[in-house]
């Protein structure tokens, strides 16, 4: 009886969809990150928060093979994509929203979103980001470099959501915003969460970070330094003093 128990428990138990073990990275001589190793099981939303610096960017960049591992492994799933390209990851529903938006200023908001597509266009699906950020089905024909900055970073959001990845990882996504603006950028993201999309968020904003997902990981100096949940966390005196004043 206790073994048909604990079978079940494991066939219920989430996947981890994202798994990091032992990463460590380097610019040229300097080691950026240290033996760190994170997971995001399916169905969650993860934070990674940290002072500027602390090599946030630097894993996230690092899941997508840059900069190359010198030493540990990622997975996806069950499959090791250890510094694989990142074109091979859209493919595998695996999406990244980069620090800074990174849009094409020039080009229209639709062009942008047809950046964001793995293959040809879904019809279905444009149709649904349009309905997530309506903003910019108003503005699909504008050049997306004379949004503000709130909308650019729907725009880079909806754009990553053109693939339908089951993984979404976003980069610093409050950086340069108000603080309204954030709220609503985080509002629109627990829908997404609700919807079934896996987050996995890298902020400074510890406070908006921490209220939003589940778990967390904080890095200091390229090192994992705690994990938890988010209300853990967030009561916790190291984390309270360095990063929610």
């Amino acid at each position: 009886m206790v073994q048909t128990t604990t079978k079940n428990m494991l066939a219920t138990m989430p996947s981890k969809l994202l798994n990091i073990v032992n990463a460590c990275a380097y610019y040229g001589q300097i080691q950026a990150l240290h033996d760190v190793s994170l997971y995001v099981s399916a169905g969650e939303v993860v934070t990674l928060i940290g002072a500027n610096g602390a090599g946030k960017s630097t894993l996230m960049m690092a899941i997508f093979g840059y900069p190359h591992l010198r030493s540990g492994q990622v997975f996806i799933g069950d499959v090791e994509v250890t510094n694989l390209a990142a074109h091979k990851l859209a493919t595998m529903g695996v999406t990244l929203v980069p620090e800074g938006r990174r849009i094409f200023p020039q080009m229209t908001v639709y062009e942008n979103l047809l950046t964001g597509t793995t293959t040809q266009l879904d019809v279905a699906t444009l149709a649904r980001v349009y309905d997530t950020f309506p903003v910019l089905a108003s503005r699909k024909h504008q050049r997306a470099g004379t949004l503000s900055g709130g909308e650019q970073q729907m725009l880079a959001i909806g754009r990553g959501l053109m693939s339908n990845p089951r993984l979404l990882l976003l980069d610093e996504p409050s950086l340069g915003l108000a603080p309204l603006v954030i709220k609503q950028i985080f509002a629109v993201l627990a829908k997404i969460a609700a919807a079934g999309t896996t987050i996995f968020l890298v902020e400074q904003n510890a406070s908006v970070a921490l209220k939003f997902a589940q778990r967390g990981y904080v890095l200091v100096n390229g090192k994992i330094e705690l994990a938890g949940d988010c209300d853990t966390l967030m009561h916790d005196d190291t984390v309270r003093q360095a990063y929610l004043g």
